[in-house]
């Protein structure tokens, strides 16, 4: 386990990747966005659906944007699960 100081910066970490509009929330629309800029710009509506889904899958509370926890955990999920590299 890590200590919480550097869990922390691991989720600030996260959702930096995501937050392509940097106002400390990850909304679907950033998520998406980050995807396509990892992947040169270019998603299929096949690949839409599938970031839609791991938005929704990581959205634990449902509120409709990711918090820093649910960011980190979906970065992770991200990282083993795609080639998209973040």
């Amino acid at each position: 386990s890590r200590p919480e100081s550097e869990d922390a910066a691991y989720r600030l970490m996260a959702v930096s990747q995501f937050d392509t509009n940097r106002n400390g929330r990850v909304s679907p629309t950033d998520f998406v966005l980050s995807a396509a800029r990892k992947n040169g710009g270019h998603i299929t509506k096949q690949d839409l659906k599938a970031i839609s889904d791991v938005f929704d899958k990581f959205d634990l509370d449902g509120n409709g944007v990711l918090d820093s926890y649910e960011a980190s955990r979906a970065y992770n999920y991200m990282q083993r699960a795609s080639n998209m590299r973040y």
